[in-house]
Parts: structure tokens; C-alpha cells; sequence
């Protein structure tokens, strides 16, 4: 089943629902609204979040030894916990952060 037959199975279904992507808790390509929103919404799931966070730069921890460089669940390659609060801080000082991504350049 391709992802619009996905979608448009659970539409038919699932008429007054949102279908969200799916993602693990440590998945390394969530957004920063994502990351908020789970924050905001799901506190145990982020603490969960930031566990794995720090567990993956502990020595002890497979990918601690594995990697070359230090792993983190972040875009910004920075402790999860310090890059949300950042970005939280970021998007409520400029309200058109919201709004725009910088790409084209105006």
C-alpha cells in the first residue's frame, strides 16, 4: 500500500481524526515544533526522550562507543533538553520565526 492508499484508507475510516506521522521517541528526524509538541503535550514521553538523549553520548551505551563523533536527537546536535528550551525561547522572542524558515532569502 503506497502512503495516499494509507491515508485514504484511514480517512474513510477514520473521518473526524488527524493521522500524525508516526516517529519513535528517539527518532533523530523529529522538528523542533515536534520536540515542543511533545513537550507540551506528552511530558512523559520528552523525559523518555531525554533519556535516550543522554544515554547515547554515555560510554557506556553501545552508541557511545560505536560513533566517532557524540549522537544526539536533535537537529542541532545539541542535549535535547537545552536545544527545545532554545527553540521555545526562539519562537516566543519573534513571533515571525513562526512563520518563515529563512530559505528565500528576503
Amino acid at each position: 500500500m503506497t502512503r495516499e492508499g494509507c491515508r485514504s484508507w484511514f480517512h474513510a475510516r477514520y473521518p473526524d481524526r488527524d493521522l500524525t506521522r508516526s516517529a519513535c521517541i528517539g527518532c533523530p528526524f523529529r522538528s523542533s515544533s515536534s520536540w515542543l509538541d511533545i513537550r507540551a503535550n506528552e511530558p512523559d514521553r520528552f523525559d523518555e526522550a531525554v533519556k535516550i538523549d543522554e544515554m547515547l553520548r554515555s560510554k557506556r551505551h553501545n552508541a557511545g562507543r560505536m560513533f566517532k563523533k557524540k549522537a544526539f536527537l536533535h537537529r542541532r546536535r545539541i542535549p535535547l533538553a537545552q536545544a527545545v528550551s532554545s527553540d521555545e525561547a526562539e519562537l516566543s522572542a519573534d513571533g515571525f520565526a513562526n512563520e518563515c524558515e529563512g530559505y528565500c532569502g528576503v
